[in-house]
Parts: C-alpha cells; structure tokens; sequence
C-alpha cells in the first residue's frame, strides 16, 4: 500500500509548515437571508469539507466584497478556535464562501500539502494538543498566536504527504458514502 520512506518526521511548529491564510475574529459581516455566499460556522466542520447542508447564513456580494479581511481558498484548513475547539475540515472548490470569526483558516506552504495537514489535524492526538492551549471556562477559546506554536510531528518528503494525504481523503469519501447508503435506501422503501 505505501512505500517504505527513510526520512524521519520532525517536530514543527504549526507557523512553520503552515501559515495564517484567513482570520475574519472580530468581523460579524451584515448577513442576508438572499446573499449568494455561504457564511461557514462550526456547525458545518469535522468532516472532510465543510457540510453546507448545515449552512443557515449567507452574505450578499457587497458584505462579502467589504466585509471581510481576507478570503478563503481551495485548500485551506479551516479549524474551529471558538466552542468546539479543533474540529476541522478541508476547504473545497466554493470560494465564494466566507469563514465565521470562530474559525482560522490556514494555507499550506509550498513544501506541504493541505490533505495531508487536514489529515494530521483530525487526528485525535492533535486535537488533544489544541485543548491544552484552551482558554476560559464559560466560552473555550485558542489564541492563534498560541496555536502556530503548537508542535506537531511531519515529514518534509512531499511524496510521503501525498500519498498519506490521498489515503485519508479516499478513506474520508468512502466513509461518506458509506453513511449516505441507509439514506438512500430509505427513499426506495
């Protein structure tokens, strides 16, 4: 299934292999029941994309043109600091959308690939790393400067992140298709 890599993998900080692509906190833009581009809050991550069955705001294109600092884009891990700390998901082809101020969203420097840090953010180990820098007791929240200091253990082979990276997003499109079966069989019945 895979081949045997050599190079070792490395404790990095997340601002190392990863930089801050997307951070609308402190940023409410005017919302509009006719908008056209989807509002992405917490709600809708933990699984590959974001679900947008689950989207309930939206934004017009002026609030999305003047409203926002800075815009998401394919590949973007879109990570959850406020609530639900840590729930993540892979940003797909919709870049009209826009992320709520409880999410960050990073990019992929170019020596990494974004389904393989989608990957390594999912898992349970890393998301425990995030809890540790959780603060408050009423309103959990992550400090961005605190979470690009987090360290987390990859490999700088690019094949080796593509081939785990390819792996997980299969692995991720089974399992929804997987769940989707009882759904469709219950329309037939």
């Amino acid at each position: 299934m895979f081949e045997v890599y050599t190079n070792t993998w490395e404790q990095r900080k997340l601002g190392e292999f990863a930089e801050k692509a997307v951070d609308n906190r402190g940023k409410t833009p005017p919302l509009d029941k006719t908008g056209t581009h989807p509002l992405i809050e917490v709600a809708s991550l933990g699984k590959g994309a974001p679900d947008y069955s689950k989207i309930e705001k939206f934004l017009n294109d002026k609030s999305f043109e003047n409203n926002l600092r800075d815009y998401i884009k394919e590949g973007d891990i879109l990570f959850s600091t406020v609530g639900s700390i840590g729930l993540v998901s892979l940003m797909d082809s919709h870049e009209e959308a826009a992320i709520a101020q409880n999410i960050v969203a990073f990019r992929a420097k170019k020596s990494y690939v974004s389904n393989f840090l989608y990957a390594m953010f999912s898992t349970e180990i890393n998301k425990k790393k995030a809890e540790r820098i959780v603060m408050g007791a009423v309103q959990p929240s992550i400090k961005v400067s605190q979470l690009i200091n987090v360290n987390y253990a990859v490999t700088k082979n690019i094949n080796e992140q593509s081939r785990i990276g390819s792996f997980f997003s299969e692995l991720d499109h089974l399992i929804t298709l997987h769940q989707r079966m009882p759904e469709n069989s219950l329309k037939y019945t």
